[in-house]
């Protein structure tokens, strides 16, 4: 594989999630007013906890067994054996999510009393279990559209998904009346829809069937990764749990809201990426020496995904003022803490890869349980003193543990030489830049936006002139700007 038929392939690839992901993400903009009217900050905090405990019960139903789909479906021989892998995945984790889910229906009100402290919540706990099995589906189903390279199909299944959710919880809550388990219906109904159509392409493509060898190698590659989601559930969602006890649901709602930013800075910046590359990069490592185009593929990533986070971290505040209500501003507080965390939550995503090719995931649990041990700390002894403030700085320190254990692991199993000085110097002006913004002063709502578009403006002339991106990348770009239409036809000829 050339390197520029490499990139143009990733870069091709990207483009459609990233329009995706981009529509989806405006689309959730739309729903922000409309959701903050509908719910109050106690509201979210308490959908947000019982979203938290189905995401554990993941853990539970194997949800990682399907992470050795990429592998072993590259690592197979023929399309047989292929869609063998992927159909004894779909079977597994289909079984083992319904069983989970069933559990959970009949516990129902154990399970609200445990994180209430009372019963209030278990119908719509008893909803959301009805949406478990899907849950279980679309990480293989979905992968299988990825491997295929269906990028639209991707984004069309995730889009329309969220287009019926929120009909739905506009319907339900704002017409019909009811409380906040219309949200959780409003999943089912998405869910069902789309999930039963994912399930049904796939095994007609690739047929029904469960292999056992191939159910033992998921199980071996999977298992570690099993027990680690576990530490890595801790440290993403545990402070939650512990704010509620010291603080309550409404204290759990504006943070969960500030942290949906850092996961919007992974779906904008890195997932379309990761979707690309997650496939190949198994494919990539078998060329020789390889070096050179993984490295130049984590710099170029980072470009894009650090200034998505600088525009997050700059107008967070101001995107609060206008789509939602005064009770919900102070979430854009611990948003700059939350984006440091997922910057070290998506390197460690890139920089793994010596440990999957050589597949030793118990790396990545050492990884992750220390990290959980950090985060331990921070939510135990700093939460009940300062709050959501010691849930982000601790989340943050603990992912900062994980990148660093899990890039020396893997470049001990398999060296990568990375290009590292443009990526720090990339952090570097990125941290200072939203650093300015965070010095401004309270002014109205359009000074703030124009200061804020200024200081922007300045980040990216000296991203342009910090000898960060590539030449080569930077005499594309001035193609693409000079003459688009030509850049599009050479760019597609790639």
């Amino acid at each position: 594989m050339s390197q520029p038929g490499f990139r143009s392939r990733i870069g091709k690839q990207a483009l459609l999630y990233g329009l995706g992901v981009i529509a989806a993400r405006a689309l959730s903009f739309v729903s922000l007013p409309i959701m903050t009217r509908l719910l109050t900050p106690a509201d979210y905090g308490v959908i947000q906890l019982i979203e938290m405990t189905f995401d554990m019960l993941t853990i539970l139903a194997g949800s990682r067994i399907g992470a050795g789909i990429y592998r072993f479906y590259h690592k197979a021989e023929d399309q047989e054996e292929k869609n063998g892998v992927l159909s004894t995945a779909l079977l597994f984790l289909l079984t083992s999510f319904s069983l989970i889910g069933v559990a959970a229906w009949f516990s129902a009100e154990w399970m609200s009393q445990l994180i209430f402290e009372t019963d209030r919540y278990a119908t719509a706990i008893r909803v959301a279990s009805l949406s478990f099995p899907w849950m279980g589906t679309m990480g293989v189903t979905l992968g299988y559209l990825r491997m295929l390279d269906r990028a639209l199909s991707w984004v069309l299944v995730g889009l329309v998904k969220s287009v019926i959710q929120l009909i739905m919880v506009v319907i339900l809550l704002g017409f019909v009346g009811m409380d906040l388990t219309g949200v959780f219906v409003a999943t089912l109904i998405a869910n069902t829809l789309t999930g039963g159509w994912l399930v049904l392409t796939m095994l007609r493509e690739t047929g029904v069937s469960f292999v056992p060898s191939a159910a033992r190698d998921l199980l071996r590659f999977g298992m570690p990764l099993v027990v680690t989601q576990v530490a890595t559930f801790f440290t993403t969602f545990a402070d939650r749990y512990f704010l509620q006890k010291s603080f309550g649901e409404s204290e759990v709602g504006l943070y969960a809201l500030g942290y949906t930013f850092g996961f919007l800075l992974m779906q904008v910046g890195y997932t379309p990426f990761s979707h690309v590359w997650g496939p190949i990069r198994f494919e990539v490592a078998k060329k020789d020496n390889p070096s050179p185009a993984i490295a130049r593929t984590f710099v170029l990533i980072n470009c894009f995904f650090l200034t998505v986070g600088v525009g997050l971290g700059l107008f967070t505040y101001d995107l609060l003022r206008i789509m939602s209500p005064a009770t919900f501003w102070r979430a854009a507080d611990f948003v700059p803490i939350v984006l440091l965390a997922y910057v070290f939550h998506a390197w460690s995503g890139f920089l793994n890869l010596g440990i999957m090719i050589r597949e030793q995931t118990k790396f990545i649990t050492l990884a992750d349980w220390l990290s959980a041990a950090v985060a331990l700390a921070g939510y135990l002894y700093l939460i009940p003193i300062y709050g959501s403030w010691a849930a982000a700085w601790s989340t943050a320190a603990a992912f900062g543990v994980r990148v660093v254990v899990i890039h020396w692991a893997a470049q001990k199993l398999w060296y990568v030489e990375y290009d590292w000085p443009p990526v720090i110097r990339l952090s570097a002006l990125a941290v200072t830049t939203v650093g300015v913004g965070l010095l401004l002063p309270e002014m109205p709502l359009v000074p703030s936006i124009l200061a804020r578009m200024g200081i922007m403006l300045v980040y990216l002339v000296i991203l342009w002139n910090a000898r960060i991106i590539p030449e080569d990348e930077q005499d594309r770009l001035r193609d693409w700007i000079r003459d688009p239409k030509s850049a599009i036809r050479a760019y597609q000829n790639r």
